[in-house]
This record gives C-alpha cells, sequence and structure tokens, in this order.
C-alpha cells in the first residue's frame, strides 16, 4: 500500500531531520526492485537487500565500476558474517543471485573485494 509506504518514508525523513541528517537520507524509489525483472533480468521472488543495493548503485552511478564485498553466499555460505549460527535455508535464490553477480562482474560492471 504506497499510502503507508509513504506515511513510512515521511517518519523516517523526520527522524533522520531530527539528528541533521535529512538531507543526507537517500530512499530508493519502489521501481527499484521491478529494474531487478525488466532491466537486469534478476527473476526472483525475494531479492536480498544486497542485490537491491547492487541495482541501486548501477543505476546511480551507471558509468562506474561498482565495488562489493560481504556477499557470503557466493563462498556458498548462507547467513551473515555477523551471525553466530550458521543458516540452513533462506527466502533467497543464492544461486540465481550468485550467478546474476558474477555475470555482472564478467562484464566488468562489478569487482568483488
Amino acid at each position: 500500500d504506497m499510502r503507508k509506504r509513504n506515511r513510512t518514508m515521511a517518519m523516517i525523513r523526520h527522524e533522520y531531520g531530527s539528528f541533521g541528517l535529512g538531507s543526507r537520507l537517500e530512499i530508493p524509489n519502489p521501481e527499484l526492485e521491478m529494474l531487478l525483472f525488466t532491466k537486469y533480468r534478476l527473476f526472483t521472488v525475494y531479492p536480498s537487500t544486497g542485490v537491491l543495493a547492487i541495482v541501486y548503485c548501477l543505476e546511480k552511478f551507471p558509468s562506474a565500476k561498482i565495488t562489493i564485498a560481504g556477499f557470503d553466499f557466493l563462498r556458498n555460505q548462507l547467513g551473515h558474517y555477523w551471525e553466530k549460527t550458521l543458516k540452513t535455508g533462506t527466502v533467497h535464490d543464492t544461486r540465481m543471485e550468485t550467478r546474476w553477480i558474477r555475470n555482472l562482474t564478467d562484464n566488468s560492471r562489478l569487482e568483488i573485494l
């Protein structure tokens, strides 16, 4: 529901503004997720926030090579590096996301640290 999203975004902007950070806050457009399907051809139901961040950077800086780090599933590990226990499953299609990231790397759009 767009009204609920807009209310939430207004509250977030207000809170960031109270700390003097309002001008530094950038909230991605909801259409960003649609670009995964239409432009970047990644067909996954639940994209990870990392993949959404990559798409955001690719769109925000179209001529730049994007450097990424911390994608543990690229090393066949589930979970996040800060978690103390290893996950046995996830809602994300990490195999598909891995192929997608590797393709961007092969096409010189991404660099993995």
